[in-house]
């Protein structure tokens, strides 16, 4: 049987749990059979070589060197290392546009319709990024930087410039989804306004913009990890580029992302009886969890997660989450819920969702419904 065969049957949540339970304290995981190829997706990568009906690019591998105070300027200095992985060439698509702008990992203008004998090709001693939609492995646009930068790259701050930083994600047998949170990683003059305007890709998963209408916070990423790719103890990173309203200042940082073994929560369960409020006390919820090295145990807290949409419910919307059978979840306050079944719904079972938020990650917990 392959490694993953016995838990094709189970939902997200119930496979999260067995996995966390089962590999928890660093213990050795079946990566299963690796990442599958992406023929569809998006972000700046170096362009290595281009001719009329394909491109070759290569990822830009970020290593942070750094930041420190220069001790003449007082000025904050960061410092990345760049590397170029994993060539390949791609066709561009019958309808494939190709636009130029001035600028080093974003436009610092307008960018203006051009051809592939207008693109110049990155070095050992320079690189040229772009950014690259692929649809069905198939090139469909280019957006190219022609500034080219030196793989030492070095930044000064200037009142606008954005710092390295780590961040832990969980490792999940199922896809994962974490958002990245990076308008604290930076140093910003009083008045000067700017935006998260490109991104490049880790070795494992993707990163995307949060949806503008899921949050007022400015600089957060959406980071994807598919199921059965990285694995506990994997460090990579990613980068991300902002730049002032006005274009006059861009800045980018490194991102070091590391797998960790999650916080271990017990897959909880619960009876109720139809017409009267089931109240699932905080002390139960906590009950045998064992907290992840690094969680902020005393500072957690539980949410409802929507398993069928895949996000969590709004805790502060004041109407009951609607379960799958009908029951009305409500949050009380700080882990404190009560669940009230549907008429008619006696004699049945069914499992609800619970998001533990403990300071580092999100470990989605099912709990078991017996209505009588």
């Amino acid at each position: 049987m392959a490694a993953m065969d016995k838990y094709k049957d189970l939902n997200r949540a119930e496979t999260a749990q067995m996995i966390y339970n089962a590999y928890f304290n660093d213990g050795e995981v079946d990566p299963g059979p690796g990442p599958v190829e992406q023929t569809t997706f998006e972000g700046v990568y170096a362009i290595t070589g281009i001719k009329d009906g394909s491109v070759e690019i290569a990822d830009l591998v970020a290593a942070d060197k750094g930041a420190k105070v220069d001790p003449v300027e007082m000025v904050t200095v960061t410092t990345i290392q760049w590397s170029l992985a994993n060539k390949r060439t791609i066709d561009f698509d019958a309808g494939a546009t190709i636009k130029t702008a001035k600028g080093k990992l974003i436009n610092g203008e307008d960018f203006k319709d051009a051809k592939a004998s207008d693109i110049v090709a990155s070095t050992d001693a320079k690189y040229y990024a772009a950014k690259v939609n692929v649809k069905d492995n198939k090139v469909t646009s280019i957006e190219y930087y022609s500034t080219g930068f030196e793989p030492l790259y070095k930044q000064q701050s200037n009142g606008y410039l954005a710092k390295p930083c780590e961040r832990s994600v969980y490792y999940s047998a199922v896809e994962s989804v974490t958002e990245f949170a990076l308008g604290t990683e930076g140093e910003w003059k009083s008045g000067i306004d700017g935006d998260l305007v490109s991104y490049t890709q880790p070795k494992y998963g993707s990163v995307a913009p949060v949806p503008q209408t899921a949050t007022m916070w400015k600089f957060r990423l959406n980071y994807t990890l598919p199921a059965n790719t990285a694995k506990i103890g994997d460090v990579y990173t990613f980068t991300w580029t902002c730049q002032t309203k006005d274009k006059s200042i861009e800045s980018t940082a490194v991102v070091t992302i590391s797998i960790t073994p999650a916080t271990i929560v017990p897959a909880k369960a619960i009876t109720a009886k139809v017409g009267e409020s089931t109240k699932i006390e905080k002390d139960y919820l906590y009950e045998g969890v064992q907290f992840a090295k690094g969680a902020s145990i005393g500072k957690s807290s539980y949410v409802i997660y929507d398993d069928v949409n895949k996000k969590e419910y709004d805790w502060k919307s004041k109407d009951p989450f609607i379960t799958s059978l009908g029951g009305k979840l409500t949050r009380l306050g700080e882990d404190i819920f009560t669940y009230e079944p549907a008429a008619g719904t006696a004699g049945k079972s069914e499992i609800f969702y619970l998001a533990l938020h403990d300071g580092m990650g999100v470990v989605i917990v099912p709990v078991t419904v017996t209505i009588s």
